[in-house]
């Protein structure tokens, strides 16, 4: 029974540490993906500014 639960706890201590390793790849895949949401939405915002600045250009109609 020794050996057995030996054996166990090798393989819970590995599969935590695996847990441990993919939870940090997660957060910092988290990081990165919050950071570009923020680029992408401050280039949407300075995109709206420079629209609503300017007049619209008319739009020529050809017969």
């Amino acid at each position: 029974m020794d050996s057995a639960m030996t054996e166990r706890l090798s393989r819970l201590r590995t599969e935590r540490a695996a847990g441990l390793r993919r939870l940090e790849e997660l957060a910092a895949e988290y990081d990165r993906t919050r950071e570009t949401l923020l680029r992408i939405c401050g280039a949407i915002q300075v995109l709206e500014e420079l629209t609503a600045a300017k007049p619209a250009e008319p739009v020529a109609v050809t017969a």
